[in-house]
């Protein structure tokens, strides 16, 4: 008798073992596919986030060299404007001067012929560069007038500088004499003159003018 009171017990053990175990497989397989889904989002997520991170930095890159070469391009167009207007401004000083020794505009117009003289080497030389493209093209001969033009005020004015800068070192101040008026007055009408020719290149023909000249494919 009691072996059978056993053999039943054992019985009901085993079919408690074999209908717990699945179960608990079963649950535990559940238990574990969250945290794999959880570790696979997390990941997706870290990529897209360094994707994004990526294209924005390249798109910030890209942005600044374009920047750039844009800059580069129109840096005689940003540079001209000044000299042209600090020269025209030291003539219009200068006479003042001459007819009015103690108005006391003297260093005045130093001022404005030693920047307005840097400013104009420095749009010269950045023209020179933007001429280059024009090299091979129907608008060198116009382009080359009006570089002509600007290396001749230039010249004068730099010229300007360096004969005012010695007389001043000397204690005589050539600022004020009717002969330097003669010189600036000349080197204004050479601006003039570029500044025309300047003019018709861009106005006339699309010079370095993007989405209009043709002959630089823009």
């Amino acid at each position: 008798m009691r072996q059978i009171m056993v053999l039943e017990m054992v019985v009901v053990r085993l079919m408690q073992a074999i209908g717990s175990g699945p179960a608990v497989r079963a649950g535990d397989g559940n238990s574990a596919s969250p945290g794999r889904a959880g570790g696979r989002s997390s990941r997706l997520e870290r990529i897209a986030h360094r994707n994004q991170r990526d294209t924005c930095r390249s798109t910030r890159e890209n942005a600044l060299e374009k920047l750039i070469g844009d800059t580069i391009e129109d840096l005689h167009s940003i540079l001209v404007h000044f000299p042209i207007a600090l020269l025209v401004l030291l003539a219009v000083l200068t006479a003042y001067v001459v007819l009015r020794p103690g108005s006391g505009m003297l260093q005045t117009t130093w001022l404005l012929l030693v920047v307005g003289t840097i400013g104009a080497v420095a749009a010269t030389v950045s023209g020179v560069v933007s001429h280059f493209p024009y090299e091979e093209t129907d608008l060198h001969g116009v382009i080359e007038t009006h570089q002509w033009w600007s290396i001749a005020a230039t010249v004068l004015f730099v010229a300007a500088t360096i004969w005012r800068s010695i007389s001043r070192r000397r204690g005589s101040d050539c600022g004020r004499s009717v002969s330097f008026l003669v010189v600036v007055a000349v080197g204004t009408g050479l601006l003039a003159m570029s500044g025309l020719t300047g003019g018709d290149l861009v106005f006339d023909y699309g010079v370095n003018v993007r989405g209009v000249n043709p002959l630089l494919g823009q």
